[in-house]
């Protein structure tokens, strides 16, 4: 297998970039490390299935995120804010996210089998709270 000139320029040029970026990071500024937390809250608003990370705008200032925009109810308000408490850096929340909500007939009635997913995930956090205090 013959490998050309320029793929092997290209290679070594991605590997070169990838083992400078990883000596820079480790010397990145506050403000640099402030700019990635937004990307990382969004990315776990974005693999949440109960939350539209199109709805909620994050910023930081020194460790401390704020959440603006809007959700349908309370509990996605405050999964957002634990979730961007559950972050590594981050050392306070201002949650200021505006519930909206939605007309109970707008809202798509739950299934059987979605209730039985939804008491079994009850049951076995509540069964996890009791024995790991």
């Amino acid at each position: 297998m013959r490998i050309s000139n320029c793929s092997f320029v290209a290679f070594f040029s991605l590997v070169a970039t990838c083992v400078c970026a990883g000596a820079q990071q480790a010397q990145a500024p506050k403000a640099v490390e402030d700019a990635t937390d937004p990307g990382r809250i969004e990315g776990l608003f974005l693999l949440n299935e109960h939350l539209s990370p199109f709805n909620i705008n994050t910023t930081t200032s020194k460790g401390v995120v704020t959440l603006t925009g809007s959700v349908a109810d309370d509990i996605q308000k405050d999964l957002a804010g634990d979730l961007a408490r559950s972050v590594e850096g981050v050392k306070d929340v201002v949650n200021n996210i505006t519930v909206v909500g939605t007309v109970v007939s707008e809202r798509p009635q739950r299934t059987w089998r979605e209730k039985v997913d939804d008491s079994s995930l009850t049951a076995t956090i509540r069964t996890r709270l009791l024995y790991n205090k």
